[in-house]
C-alpha cells in the first residue's frame, strides 16, 4: 500500500505448496520489500545465486527481496547509418522497434528527431508517442533520410518515457548527402554520331 494506506502499489504471492509463514517485512527508500519467514515447501521459489536454492530437511528460513515493478526500454536497432544518398532524394524508411523489457507499463510521451542535422531526417510513422506499453509489448517508429545539402549528416531519434534506465533515449542516425552528377547537353556532332550508331 502507499504511505497513506489508500492505494495498492503492488502485490504478489510468495510461497510454495507446503506450510509457509512470514515473520517480518520492511521497505527500503526505493520501495523494494524485504520479507523474512520460514518455509516447509520443497518448491519455495528461489533465484540463481541464492545462498540456498533447494529445500533442506524442514522449516527452512528465508529472506526475500521483492523489487518495485518498473518499466524498462530497449530499441532495435540501437543506431542506423543510411549510407550515401543523392541530395533531394528520400531513403526507404527504416523501422525501429521499441520494447518494454520491464515489469510495469512503459509510457512514451514523445518521439522526435533532434541533433545537428535534424532537418535531414524525418519520422514517417510513429506508433509509440502517447502510448502505454505493458511489459513485453512493442511499438514501431519509422524514420527516413532526406538530405538537402551534400556532406555527412547526423541526428537522433529522441524518445522520452517514464523509464528509470533511460528517461531520454537517443538513437543515433547518420547518412551522407551526395551531390547529383551534373548534366550537359549533347553537341551536334555527338548527336549525329549517336544517330549513326543506331543505324
Amino acid at each position: 500500500m502507499n504511505p497513506a494506506g489508500s492505494a495498492l502499489v503492488y502485490s504478489t504471492y510468495l510461497g510454495g505448496s507446503g506450510g509457509d509463514g512470514g515473520s517480518g517485512i520492511t521497505i527500503d527508500p526505493s520501495g523494494n520489500a524485504y520479507v523474512t519467514g520460514y518455509t516447509d515447501s520443497s518448491d519455495f521459489p528461489t533465484t540463481p545465486g541464492a545462498f540456498q536454492t533447494s529445500f533442506y530437511n524442514d522449516q527452512n528460513a528465508f529472506i526475500t527481496k521483492m523489487s518495485t515493478p518498473t518499466p524498462l526500454i530497449s530499441i532495435v536497432p540501437v543506431s542506423f547509418n543510411y549510407g550515401n544518398l543523392v541530395v533531394g532524394q528520400t531513403s526507404p524508411p527504416q523501422s525501429f522497434v521499441v520494447t518494454n523489457t520491464g515489469t510495469a507499463d512503459l509510457i512514451i510521451s514523445s518521439v522526435t528527431i533532434t541533433g545537428t542535422n535534424a532537418p535531414a531526417f524525418h519520422i514517417t510513422s510513429d506508433l509509440c508517442s502517447g502510448s502505454s506499453q505493458p511489459p513485453a509489448a512493442t511499438c514501431t517508429i519509422m524514420a527516413a533520410f532526406a538530405p538537402v545539402t551534400p556532406g555527412p549528416k547526423s541526428a537522433a531519434i529522441t524518445i522520452v518515457s517514464n523509464t528509470a534506465n533511460a528517461p531520454v533515449l537517443n538513437v543515433p542516425l547518420s547518412g551522407t548527402g551526395a551531390a547529383a552528377l551534373p548534366m550537359r547537353g549533347l553537341g551536334i556532332q555527338e548527336i549525329a554520331a549517336l544517330i549513326r550508331s543506331l543505324k
